[in-house]
């Protein structure tokens, strides 16, 4: 029988992650918030579906890091094994789910980084775009169909000739 309970997700988290002591160890918990997009055939628009939220947990030293470095808003990638969360709050009413026991996770870009990134462009001088257009120019479908002519008659041990423009 196979067992396998491994999950990769993607998401933003909902707030900023809290650690807390448990024994001599620790435990980093925080929500990861996705939602699925898709391409409407009828509108051509791009639709997003619900979103979904999901609870995590990182242990140790690995998990301080992670509430170091990560803050509301933080796109992450996250690794790990589903775990039951099963609790009863004081008023008896009893809670049934899963929380996610991350092994592995990566900041795919900080809160707010597409904001700051285009906050610090600065317009290109004309002589770039220039040569910008030029490289754009030189990568059409003729120099790129002369290319692979060139290796095709390379592969037979003749040699291809271009013409100097």
């Amino acid at each position: 029988m196979i067992d396998l309970n491994e999950t990769k997700l993607t998401g933003n988290l909902a707030a900023d992650p809290i650690t807390s002591a448990v024994g001599e160890n620790s435990v980093t918990r925080g929500r990861l918030i996705r939602s699925n997009s898709h391409k409407d055939r009828e509108s051509g628009e791009w639709l997003k579906s619900e979103p979904m939220a999901f609870d995590f947990e990182v242990w140790g030293n690995y998990g301080a890091a992670l509430a170091e470095k990560a803050k509301k808003g933080t796109s992450l990638l996250i690794e790990g094994s589903w775990i039951p969360n099963h609790f009863t709050k004081e008023d008896g009413t009893k809670f049934y789910g899963l929380r996610l026991r991350v092994n592995r996770w990566q900041i795919v870009a900080h809160a707010g980084a597409k904001i700051a990134a285009n906050a610090e462009k600065k317009p290109t001088p004309f002589a770039k775009r220039r040569r910008t257009a030029a490289k754009a120019a030189h990568r059409t479908s003729d120099y790129r169909a002369s290319q692979a002519r060139a290796r095709r008659l390379q592969s037979c041990g003749l040699r291809h000739r271009q013409a100097r423009r």
